[in-house]
């Protein structure tokens, strides 16, 4: 019988962030299989932990629609679930585990603590960097169904970066303009070439609660229409900050929230490392929350 578990991941509250999928001590099985089961799930990820060897777990991820190489929110929620069955449930401390995805080793620090609430933060398996496309703000907007005056603000240019998946990164004028987008189908097939590469990750500083961006990501790829948190979008939007904020050489701490229109409201927390003006190391971290348990029959 195949185990599994569900958490709730970048939210510290139940039924809110981005449920996970969890298979833990995954016996090996096919590409078929494990995309079966994925969509049975109907999640936006689904990950296969495999059994611990040489002190670190190699995992997979699908989406409903296909294997993923890295992403966030699975990271940080399986790694609380192998923290938690490495220390137990009453366990408070620090923790660390290292995963083996398809796009590198992943080493992630955890704070454990007994209320069920547990922190953990990874090291992104890649620097993330520009893809060099050329979208007008005039095509942004046909592709989100708004005004081209609401595309940009301060330095920031529609571009497209990749830190182990790529996300094309849309800069929005204020938080109801993020509130609107709408994916227009017919633009998206007009400008964006390429399957895989039709993930919009939309972002605005126009916030005031805590937060410093407030962020939304639509894809017509990955098997889900928006997803309420991502951190594999988070770490590509890394580079956009980067290449348009001018960050100076130091650490640079962000706070995102995602998933707000969806009901489903997240808080994904960003560390960039810039040297010599350019970034030495990305950090996503975020708290998660078991919700059930099961078996496969």
């Amino acid at each position: 019988m195949t185990e599994f578990l569900t958490y709730d991941v970048f939210t510290q509250h139940k039924l809110c962030g981005n449920p996970l999928a969890i298979i833990p001590n995954a016996k090996r099985m096919s590409d078929t299989e494990m995309l079966n089961i994925t969509q049975e799930f109907n999640l936006s990820e689904t990950i296969f932990i495999y059994p611990k060897q040489d002190g670190a777990y190699e995992v997979r991820i699908f989406t409903p629609a296909q294997e993923l190489p890295f992403a966030g929110h699975p990271t940080i929620g399986a790694s609380i679930a192998i923290a938690r069955d490495e220390k137990g449930s009453e366990f408070t401390g620090k923790h660390h585990v290292n995963l083996i995805e398809k796009a590198g080793a992943v080493a992630v620090s955890l704070d454990l603590n007994s209320n069920g609430c547990d922190y953990a933060e990874f090291i992104a398996p890649q620097i993330p960097k520009s893809c060099n496309v050329a979208i007008s703000f005039d095509q942004v907007a046909e592709i989100l169904s708004l005004n081209a005056a609401d595309i940009g603000f301060d330095d920031y240019l529609p571009d497209q970066f990749d830190g182990g998946v790529p996300f094309y990164s849309f800069p929005i004028r204020n938080r109801a303009a993020l509130a609107n987008i709408k994916i227009n189908t017919l633009a998206v097939e007009k400008y964006i070439k390429g399957k895989f590469h039709r993930a919009f990750h939309c972002f605005t500083n126009d916030i005031d609660d805590g937060v410093d961006f407030a962020t939304r990501m639509f894809s017509l790829d990955l098997g889900m229409n928006e997803d309420p948190a991502t951190g594999s979008a988070a770490t590509s939007f890394a580079g956009a900050i980067a290449s348009y904020a001018a960050l100076g050489d130091k650490e640079h701490k962000f706070t995102l929230d995602q998933g707000v229109d969806m009901g489903r409201p997240s808080e994904i927390y960003l560390t960039i490392v810039m040297q010599n003006g350019k970034i030495n190391q990305v950090r996503i971290g975020g708290y998660a929350v078991p919700y059930s348990k099961g078996s496969l029959l």
